[in-house]
């Protein structure tokens, strides 16, 4: 049913409760990021540990459509075959969930930030470390193009408890100092400024 429309989607929503079974492979659920051609809008909420199987499917539902390359000499208005890519996200919310550290880095790694303009991380296990990932990760305003972030939401996750404040001051200024009309939500106020 779910690869009949999704060519036409424009938001897609993982979502489990905690009376559910474990974690459900994705792949079987739900059609290939290629064929959610007009997909604006990506969220998972698990409240549960995500299994290192299951960080392919998310990376490919993040990350930046293939690079078309076109060519005057070989480009074809009459090509019936014709591969379209899809749009990048403007939306993500990874909300409740939990990854173990090295996948945090490589789910961070694979987003593709060249049109995002919110991140929800609420009520997930992201940490200082992870958080680290992101600052570097975050294109500066007005690099390539890309359309800044304007909201990061991190209310209720591991990293608002952290003892390292130091440290997390440090990289909400980096973070800052790269789109500084970013709204972040969930950390202290002391922090923020």
């Amino acid at each position: 049913m779910l690869s009949r429309y999704a060519k036409s989607l424009t938001g897609l929503t993982l979502q489990r409760s905690l009376t559910e079974a474990p974690v459900p492979d994705f792949e079987e659920l739900c059609p290939a990021r290629s064929e959610f051609l007009r997909l604006e809008s990506f969220g998972m909420f698990v409240p549960d540990d995500i299994p290192s199987a299951r960080v392919p499917y998310i990376i490919s539902m993040i990350s930046a459509p293939p690079q078309v390359l076109t060519s005057l000499l070989t480009s074809r208005p009459w090509s019936r075959n014709k591969r379209q890519a899809w749009r990048s996200l403007v939306q993500l919310q990874l909300q409740y969930v939990r990854f173990q550290p090295v996948d945090w880095r490589v789910v961070i790694e694979a987003i593709d930030f060249s049109r995002l303009k919110e991140l929800y991380l609420c009520f997930s296990s992201i940490s200082v470390e992870e958080f680290r990932t992101l600052a570097d990760r975050v294109p500066e305003y007005g690099s390539s193009g890309n359309v800044p972030l304007r909201v990061l939401d991190v209310r209720k996750s591991a990293l608002t408890a952290t003892a390292d404040v130091g440290a997390l001051r440090e990289l909400v200024m980096r973070l800052k100092s790269k789109v500084p009309l970013v709204k972040i939500q969930g950390i202290r106020e002391d922090i923020l400024d």
